[in-house]
């Protein structure tokens, strides 16, 4: 989906090039397989994704200032929720160098630094090349759905086709009623976790591309 969108949407609003860098994101490419650190970015260009998710009940991972000086030296990826954790991997497999964390790149306890960060949300959305969006997911200890390994596979029925003289396999899985019979994203969307907070439809409406991991199927924004 993204590759296609690079080679055929040259000239659309969806085509985000290297953009200033928030004042903070997640180095996830210098960094170790297993870490990654805080960068304070000191003006220069790149390109980003950023991460949509609904923080849940349970205890954040968050940035404060008691240890943002340790997170600039690294943060170890094991000891983030899971979808921290999937994202970084997923922004690593679309070859993007930084992400975006709300809870890791915005000092949570410091007052100032949170507004400054808030009042420049518009700009750190809109200039994202990508974001990615934990839709189905009720908490950041669910992961990405069909990236986390809590996610059962579909149990699927295999049959032998044959299709202009090609022999193969064919595997097959049945889908629900309602994702055969409406298949736009909106429907399919408007009732997941992230669809029903407030403060996330400014992500929505603001960034260019979005990979959403809905409970049900993955879908693409463009």
């Amino acid at each position: 989906w993204v590759h296609q969108c690079d080679e055929e949407h040259t000239n659309m609003r969806c085509q985000v090039a290297e953009a200033p860098l928030p004042a903070r994101v997640l180095d996830i490419k210098s960094a170790s397989p297993e870490g990654i650190a805080l960068y304070e970015s000191k003006g220069e260009f790149g390109r980003y994704a950023t991460l949509s998710h609904v923080w849940g009940t349970t205890n954040p991972f968050e940035t404060k200032k008691t240890n943002i000086e340790t997170h600039k030296n690294g943060i170890d990826i094991g000891q983030l929720p899971p979808t921290f954790s999937d994202a970084i991997t997923l922004a690593r497999m679309l070859d993007i160098c930084y992400l975006w964390i709300d809870a890791l790149c915005i000092c949570q306890d410091d007052d100032v630094d949170w507004s400054r960060e808030a009042a420049n949300m518009a700009n750190i959305y809109s200039n994202a090349c990508i974001m990615l969006s934990a839709t189905g997911s009720e908490d950041d200890s669910e992961g990405l759905p069909f990236v986390s390994s809590k996610r059962s596979p579909p149990i699927y029925e295999t049959f032998e086709c044959t299709t202009n003289g090609t022999v193969g396999n064919v595997h097959a899985f049945s889908i629900l009623r309602e994702v055969a019979a409406f298949p736009r994203n909106d429907v399919l969307l408007r009732d997941e976790p992230l669809s029903q907070r407030g403060w996330a439809l400014q992500e929505r409406w603001l960034t260019h591309l979005i990979l959403h991991f809905g409970s049900k199927q993955m879908f693409f924004e463009c």
